[in-house]
């Protein structure tokens, strides 16, 4: 009898947790939210800088939009900075063309973009061109911590949008370091406040307005990273094991971490600025995200909330465009942009008297390719106010060259295809030495000539060609019958031999200045500045001020792996 009784209670008791769980599930609201970031100018799948279709670009972002109205049409579609700055396109539609609608904005207000983040390099042009893309665009162009001088809210610091039900409220933050890389009279009237501390201030205030869920769309990045950044698994790691990615002694600048740990509150980070892919990664409980940069893949997160405006579940994951078609409507929309700028691209912009050689036989010996390159890097720390005693760079790759003739801004990016900016760093000596014999692992050790018969058997085989640096401002010479270690056999500077304690100002780019190739030892130097405008634009305006380009007024012979080599292949 008690038994019977007993059994009966429980399966009321069964009963009721099934009815609660299957209420509380039907009760679950599920919000989609898809970010880009650091678009920098791409619309059609075009790579300016190569002349050729990539995988890349809004329509592409498109066509993996519309996909996903299919299964949500309510979605949230954010972007978080960095975005009418580092095309041609971009260039041409803020500077020459300045009174046409910008064509990112077009493009966004076609794709029903629900709110935008400022980055640092929409403010390139400064804030009148800034100002014209915030009053095209039908969604709010946002950040907290930027604020008037007076301390007054200069944008929207946040939005609050009711979706399916749920009150989504998003904060928009911008990195601080704009003083520190924008022209100052670009910024005039602005004040840069700590985005840590503008949260906590105003997170508060987004839950007393009714938000259920707290999102941080943000302009930064991480300051570390997983040792494997390039696997999903990798930033699924504790982040107290991530590694040094170069910005680790600037966490305001890149605040994410630093913002997760001190603001729990927040449900997830849409992250950008560093050009990372994180699929997702937890900080502090807090969901990260960033979508890799010029619309190479969309940022997907899924937010689950029960009916009485808990977060019961998130997740995120990276969307790549890779191999889709991209969106006949937004190509046809801005194809007039488009054309404009690939024009633009292809005007001659000045004249060169001679030949610059590229490729293998410019990295094997000096020339004037690399040593205009240098030219211009002393010439961007000098007009910047930090003027440098010695230059290095690299040749890309194989195609990059400037012939007699007529020289278009395709050329310039032929040359220089990566978006680097420059560093103007103090170093010793000793850095410098250290960096020379790091630099000739690109070499295989050669003893004899009698083998060799191309350029690719003087390489190591194990140094990239982007890894090979050449210099201008000191004397030097590498002997490749040594030893790395013992190569350098000569290191002059001002014709006196370099003295390993001797201070040093040295132009170099932001990747090889945060250790990138292996040469870790620029991580010993100390910064005295850093551009936020890329290498490849002044690059451009340089050589736009000149009427002709003559090899002789660059070519300074100062560097020599052994002439015998030389002489034998070009024989």
């Amino acid at each position: 009898m008690h038994s019977k009784k007993f059994k009966y209670i429980l399966r009321v008791i069964y009963l009721w947790i099934f009815i609660q769980s299957f209420a509380t599930l039907a009760g679950n609201t599920t919000i989609t939210i898809l970010e880009t970031s650091d678009l920098h100018g791409f619309i059609h799948n075009w790579d300016y800088f190569s002349g050729q279709s990539y995988d890349q670009g809004l329509a592409m972002v498109q066509t993996i939009v519309k996909s996903e109205k299919i299964t949500d049409p309510d979605l949230l579609l954010l972007d978080g900075g960095d975005t009418n700055q580092g095309t041609p396109l971009a260039y041409y539609y803020n500077i020459k063309a300045a009174d046409y609608p910008n064509p990112m904005v077009v493009a966004m207000n076609a794709m029903e973009y629900d709110a935008m983040t400022i980055g640092n390099h929409d403010y390139n042009y400064g804030q009148d061109v800034l100002t014209k893309f915030i009053d095209e665009a039908n969604f709010p162009v946002m950040s907290a911590n930027i604020r008037k001088e007076s301390g007054e809210e200069m944008y929207k610091p946040y939005l609050i949008k009711t979706i399916k039900g749920v009150d989504i409220g998003i904060l928009s933050l911008t990195t601080t370091g704009i003083p520190i890389w924008e022209k100052p009279e670009y910024i005039s009237g602005l004040r840069f406040d700590d985005a840590v501390k503008t949260a906590i201030k105003y997170v508060p205030e987004m839950i007393e307005n009714g938000a259920d869920v707290l999102i941080a769309l943000v302009h930064s990045g991480t300051h570390i990273e997983p040792e494997n950044s390039r696997d999903a698994a990798g930033w699924m790691t504790p982040y107290h094991t991530w590694q040094d990615k170069g910005y680790a002694d600037v966490p305001d600048q890149n605040f994410v971490i630093k913002l997760a740990e001190e603001v729990p509150e927040l449900d997830a980070i849409l992250s950008g600025h560093a050009h990372s892919t994180i699929p997702q990664a937890f900080i502090n409980g807090v969901l990260v995200v960033e979508p890799s940069h010029w619309g190479r893949g969309v940022s997907k997160v899924l937010i689950t909330v029960d009916d009485n405006g808990n977060v019961v579940d998130k997740k995120g994951e990276f969307l790549s465009v890779r191999g889709l078609t991209p969106d006949d409507e937004i190509l046809e929309l801005t194809s007039e942009y488009h054309e404009t700028a690939v024009n633009y691209v292809n005007l001659s912009i000045a004249n060169a008297t001679g030949d610059f050689q590229g490729g293998d036989m410019a990295r094997v010996k000096d020339g004037p390719l690399i040593d205009m390159i240098n030219t211009i890097q002393l010439d961007m720390a000098a007009n910047a106010g930090f003027p440098a005693q010695i230059s290095l760079a690299a040749i890309f790759n194989n195609r990059g060259r400037i012939l007699e003739g007529p020289v278009t801004i395709a050329d310039i990016y032929g040359i220089y295809q990566y978006d680097n900016t420059l560093y103007v760093m103090e170093i010793t000596g000793d850095i410098l030495k250290r960096a020379l014999e790091h630099d000739s692992k690109y070499w295989s050790d050669i003893q004899t000539v009698e083998d060799l018969n191309e350029i690719n058997d003087l390489k190591s085989g194990a140094t990239r060609d982007y890894n090979w640096d050449m210099y201008s401002g000191i004397d030097y010479s590498i002997d490749l019958t040594k030893p790395v270690g013992l190569r350098v056999t000569k290191l002059n500077f001002n014709g006196v031999p370099v003295d390993p304690d001797q201070k040093l100002v040295l132009a170099i780019n932001n990747y090889r200045a945060g250790g990138g190739g292996g040469y870790t030892m620029f991580k010993e130097g100390k910064v005295l500045w850093k551009s936020m405008s890329v290498i490849r634009d002044y690059m451009v305006d340089y050589i736009m001020s000149k009427d002709q380009l003559n090899p002789e007024d660059f070519y300074e012979h100062n560097w020599d792996i052994y002439p015998e080599y030389l002489q034998k292949l070009e024989n």
